[in-house]
């Protein structure tokens, strides 16, 4: 079989356009693979501008006021709030204070209410409408968070005599409790009727203690200030834990008219006195 001739021509054409055809097959190639990457560069490219945006976004809205921590936000209330005041809770003029701050989220209202109720003592006077008042102006939840009770128990009349403790009211509350501070003003009556009073007042008082002493803890700070009448220490010691504590408390130097108000103790005595010697006056 004979093989195929070319001419002069195609034998020197032939392998040179070869050659030429695969070296612009390789540009093409080349060129495609640099448009490949460059556009695949572009396209990393955009997808880090992204997630940097994306990532400065997030810092941005994780740097809110409720993103920072507990313990900053902590420090920026206290600038806001009341604290280390003595509240009755017939009259919570805190709550009128806080108001708007209640209002803002529940995030926000958590923390207020953690604040309020824990750097504030609350006053639950018993013979003066304490337990309405706790139930009228604080809700179940609030109560919660009271930490500081101070229970003061003054006589006035014969209508402490009568009235109940409200046992699901402080059960709401003195499980809660870090301490617990009780005035208790004994009434001194005229001697004909020392034991009838003093027994009506152990009864009424006696009533309120056990349920204290029915929900109270063990980590509990008790504080009993009774200006040392034996009555009523007596009936605390029998009824309330043993860590129990007999104190002087600042609220009953106000009561007992003590110390800073010891003059104004001898003042008022001295206008009965005087009362006395000149009725009608």
């Amino acid at each position: 079989m004979q093989r195929p001739e070319f001419s002069g021509s195609h034998r020197g054409n032939f392998p040179f356009k070869m050659l030429t055809s695969n070296t612009q097959t390789l540009h093409a190639h080349q060129a495609a693979c640099r448009d490949s990457h460059e556009q695949q560069v572009d396209v990393n490219t955009a997808l880090v501008s992204r997630t940097e945006r994306l990532h400065i976004t997030t810092l941005r809205l994780r740097a809110g006021f409720l993103h920072l921590p507990f313990e900053l936000r902590l420090m920026i209330y206290k600038y806001c709030l009341p604290q280390g005041h003595t509240i009755n809770v017939t009259k919570p003029w805190i709550l009128y204070q806080a108001k708007q701050m209640l209002l803002v989220s529940r995030q926000v209202t958590a923390d207020v209410l953690q604040i309020l109720f824990s750097e504030n003592t609350f006053e639950v006077p018993l013979n003066a409408d304490g337990e309405r008042g706790l139930i009228r102006n604080f809700s179940l939840y609030s109560r919660s968070f009271m930490q500081d009770l101070l229970i003061t128990a003054v006589p006035t009349g014969n209508t402490y005599c009568n009235s109940e403790p409200d046992v699901s009211l402080w059960q709401s509350m003195i499980p809660h409790l870090k301490r617990l501070q009780i005035v208790v003003s004994q009434p001194i009556p005229p001697l004909s009727s020392m034991r009838l009073a003093v027994t009506h007042w152990a009864r009424w008082i006696g009533r309120y203690l056990i349920v204290f002493a029915r929900f109270l803890q063990e980590s509990t700070v008790v504080l009993l200030d009774a200006n040392d009448r034996k009555p009523t220490i007596d009936i605390a010691k029998e009824i309330l834990p043993a860590h129990l504590q007999i104190a002087r408390l600042a609220r009953g130097d106000l009561i007992f008219l003590r110390g800073v108000y010891a003059a104004h103790g001898a003042r008022f005595a001295r206008m009965l006195q005087h009362l006395r010697m000149h009725p009608g006056r």
